[in-house]
């Protein structure tokens, strides 16, 4: 093995000398060295021929191991408080105490409510409000004399707290998030999922390696059973993860994972030309995050200088950990030091804005994607969606009605119907009333095809993906359906009788609900429209693609009016009226006037989708203001403010003379638009 390093060093500072003056090497170049050193030492042999193992590192045939005992560990609740609720295989159910959990379910709380649970003698886990959390894998595994256990849980929403034991050699533990692998060796720490965007991992005992989640890293774990390359270029990544330990906090946003994800792109690519050799195994299944995995299992450890320089060239794309604030260490019940007294001739906190008429918290997390009013009630009903994908209906009082969980429907779009609500999430539509929140029915959708039900004459149309469905809008089940050549990825709308509908080529078409008969088709530049439903004003409609391509098509005259380009897909539906179109992406928003000729400067720092009602723009900052921007008749001009105390999340509604806000922090803001200050 030594030999194998020294040779291993010989070649680097070979190949250094004979490479261009450029002190910084490609972070391809260096992880593609580390993971071909790992394999031979892990390989024994740096002489062996390439795609051959030697006999010395050749795993056992399975006829010469004993078999892998693999028993399920026991899960059970100890604590509830709230609402709590399971979901699998066997359907939906309440959690009490007591209760025994599955492997493969989904376990979530409602407001002001918690779950405590216990996972075998590993861990003791809280979950805390309004908060969603899957057991994927809790096993305890046996090979002749050697026992381990490992787990695995996915936090999609909220927050989770985590009390692990001391670990011992083979054990893993790990909490995944859209945007992280989060391992540990026995601490107790908190994991919690920040508006959709970020995780954010505090420590109070012991230490947390944070390994960023992408594809890259998917496909490289996918590989690592049977390829020897990849499960060394896997383990050595998780050596230079980031890591917080106790007292300081680690935060992993979605930049950064695809950050992180797009540097090692050049990795895979590295490593795709390199001969294979298949993975040692003593027979158990191989686990990064392992601690002290068996010695067959184990990639050799990088040389420091090797571990320096990929710290180098890999820290621009990985976080730091930081100290931990005062509010994130309260979270352990621990005693944070008193908040300073404030000085002699301190400024007094500022009084709310005159334009704001109230204001309630309707969530633990952020709203998002737009707030609806149902109407067609008795009283007012206001209905707004966080980044966990919970429903709440609130009155003109900031009372919570009801609340309801939608699997998936973070994008935050629920459509209204006769006193019905509709809300679409990631594997099903849900059907509720309005006033109470009772769930009416509900249908599987297709991933993929569109991500909102829209209202028509007599029923519901529905995307699916070889075209869309009429559907009853009590029920939910299907009334007529209706093929589209070439497929729907986006929401259908109602226009004039007739559904309109946008191919995944980008054609725009008209089609006769009760015949099927397409009535009109308008090709476009688009490609991969957004999922969001198009907007339709008068005889214009407007949509967006993936790209950043807006489209405005007349569908009086059939044509394209025209086209514009964004540096990236609307974040959002589009804005259309009479005073023009208006487009969100990034934190910037576009208008164009009905010739396609653009009606102001962008304006950028905005921090949600715009409202466009008349002539008035309607929009949030990142610096936690409202802002009225009057866009028509040129020349457009900011014509009123207010300062939130938060920064808004959700596209605005205007109902009943009030502005309504969501908030990251959860809250609903209301306005009154005449008192905003110009």
């Amino acid at each position: 093995m030594n030999g194998t390093r020294s040779r291993f060093h010989a070649d680097a500072r070979r190949r250094e000398r004979n490479a261009s003056p450029d002190p910084e090497r490609t972070l391809a170049a260096v992880l593609g060295a580390f993971a071909a050193m790992t394999l031979l030492v892990t390989c024994g042999n740096g002489g062996a021929r390439s795609g051959e193992a030697p006999e010395s590192a050749k795993a056992p045939s399975a006829s010469d191991r004993p078999p892998v005992v693999a028993s399920a560990l026991e899960l059970r609740v100890v604590y509830v408080e709230g609402e709590a609720r399971a979901f699998g295989p066997a359907g939906e159910r309440p959690l009490d105490l007591g209760d025994a959990i599955a492997p493969g379910e989904t376990l979530r709380t409602g407001a002001l409510s918690a779950l405590e649970f216990e996972l075998g003698d590993v861990a003791t886990l809280r979950l805390s409000a309004d908060s969603s959390v899957s057991v994927d894998l809790a096993v305890a595994e046996a090979l002749g004399s050697d026992v381990r256990v490992r787990a695995s849980l996915g936090l999609s929403a909220g927050s989770l707290l985590s009390k692990v034991r001391a670990l011992a050699g083979g054990d893993s533990f790990r909490v995944t998030t859209d945007h992280a692998y989060c391992g540990v060796r026995g601490t107790e720490f908190l994991v919690s999922v920040s508006d959709g965007d970020a995780t954010r991992v505090v420590v109070k005992e012991g230490r947390v390696a944070a390994l960023h989640a992408g594809p890259v890293i998917d496909r490289l774990a996918a590989a690592s059973g049977s390829d020897g390359l990849a499960r060394a270029a896997l383990g050595v990544l998780v050596v230079l993860a980031p890591s917080a330990g106790a007292g300081e906090t680690l935060v992993i946003g979605a930049a950064d994972a695809a950050k992180a994800d797009a540097a090692l792109g050049a990795l895979e690519l590295e490593l795709s030309s390199v001969a294979r050799n298949p993975p040692p195994s003593n027979g158990l299944p191989w686990d990064p995050f392992a601690v002290n995995p068996a010695e067959s299992e184990r990639p050799a450890v990088p040389s420091e200088d090797e571990l320096a320089t990929g710290r180098r060239l890999v820290a621009p794309s990985l976080p730091l950990p930081v100290k931990a604030s005062r509010e994130d260490l309260e979270v352990f019940g621990a005693k944070a030091p008193p908040a300073p007294e404030p000085k002699p001739g301190a400024r007094a906190p500022a009084l709310p804005h005159p334009a704001i008429a109230a204001g309630w918290t309707v969530s633990a997390r952020p709203a998002r994607g737009a707030l609806v009013q149902v109407p067609g009630l008795d009283g007012f009903v206001l209905l707004s969606v966080d980044s966990g994908g919970s429903l709440a209906a609130s009155d003109a009082t900031g009372a919570v009605l009801w609340r309801k969980y939608v699997e998936g429907a973070q994008g935050g779009h629920p459509v209204t119907y006769k006193g019905r609500v509709y809300v679409s999430g990631s594997r099903e539509l849900v059907v509720l009333d309005g006033a109470t929140g009772l769930e009416l029915a509900r249908r599987p959708v297709e991933p993929g095809a569109g991500d909102r039900a829209a209202p028509f004459p007599d029923g519901v149309l529905l995307a699916s993906a070889t075209g869309f469905d009429l559907i009853d809008p009590d029920t939910a089940a299907t009334l007529r359906e209706v093929r589209v050549e070439g497929g729907v990825s986006m929401s259908p709308a109602h226009f004039q009788g007739l559904a309109a509908v946008v191919d995944k080529g980008g054609r725009f078409m008209l089609y006769d609900v009760a015949s099927g008969e397409k009535r009109l088709e308008i090709a476009t530049s688009a490609r991969n429209p957004l999922p969001s439903a198009p907007r339709i004003f008068e005889s214009l409609a407007c949509f967006g693609d993936s790209s950043g391509l807006v489209v405005l098509v007349d569908l009086g005259e059939g044509r394209v009016r025209w086209e514009r380009r964004m540096s990236e897909g609307p974040a959002s539906e589009l804005e259309l009226n009479a005073s023009g179109t208006v487009a969100f992406a990034g934190d910037t928003i576009r208008a164009w006037d009905a010739d396609g000729l653009e009606l102001m400067e962008p304006i950028r720092g905005v921090s949600a989708p715009p409202l466009l009602s008349r002539d008035a723009l309607y929009f949030g900052t990142v610096s936690g203001e409202l802002v009225v921007w009057r866009i028509g008749p040129p020349p457009p001009a900011k014509t009123g403010s207010a300062a939130l105390g938060d920064i808004a999340s959700a596209r605005p509604l205007l109902a009943g003379g009030f502005l309504y806000i969501g908030t990251r922090g959860g809250k609903l803001v209301k306005l009154d638009p005449a008192k905003l200050s110009p």
